[in-house]
């Protein structure tokens, strides 16, 4: 893996993160004492930010109405997913939370936009050895940059290139793909 290039989702540091994976750490070493220690990823973040912004439509939409299940449509030859009833207070919910910004959460500024969680900066990261080493970031608005300045809201990028790379071998010169040779036999398949 030395020298690969990848990419993961950005997540801003903050005081509420570190302490929130501090408090998880704990209570997952006391739940699962024998299990190796497993760490916080984005898409537990994205979860626990959905669940916040979840309870606060809740919150939005009060309990004044009490939810009732509607009846699913009476037809014959019904799956199990087609038996299920609904809330009346979904619609409620999803239009609680339509074009909503929860700032911060623990995954930063986590905004849902018609229907749609919005992008994040991705880090740009060099493997090396067993560590990794970020070298650029990529946002959707302003491609690849070196730097990533946090302004107001949003995330902006910072000049068009990268950190150093070390490629395969321990170098920084960039090594050259396979070239196709322009001399020489040409393989033949399937003829005499």
């Amino acid at each position: 893996m030395q020298g690969v290039l990848g990419v993961k989702s950005y997540v801003t540091r903050s005081n509420e993160l570190d302490m929130f994976t501090k408090r998880w750490r704990k209570r997952f070493r006391q739940e699962y004492p024998d299990m190796d220690q497993v760490e916080l990823n984005v898409f537990g973040l994205w979860a626990y930010d959905s669940i916040t912004l979840l309870a606060e439509a809740v919150e939005k939409v009060g309990t004044t109405a009490i939810p009732k299940l509607k009846k699913p449509d009476t037809r014959e030859n019904l799956t199990d997913l087609d038996a299920l009833r609904t809330s009346e207070v979904g619609s409620l919910l999803i239009d609680s939370m339509q074009n909503t910004e929860l700032k911060p959460g623990l995954s930063g500024d986590f905004r849902i936009i018609d229907r749609e969680l919005q992008p994040y900066p991705y880090q740009i990261v060099n493997i090396i050895g067993k560590g990794e080493k970020v070298v650029g970031f990529w946002t959707e608005k302003d491609g690849i940059s070196h730097k990533l300045k946090m302004s107001g809201k949003t995330a902006k990028t910072n000049n068009k290139q990268l950190g150093i790379i070390i490629w395969p071998g321990e170098s920084t010169i960039v090594p050259r793909g396979w070239e196709i040779p322009t001399s020489g036999k040409k393989l033949r398949v399937g003829s005499s």
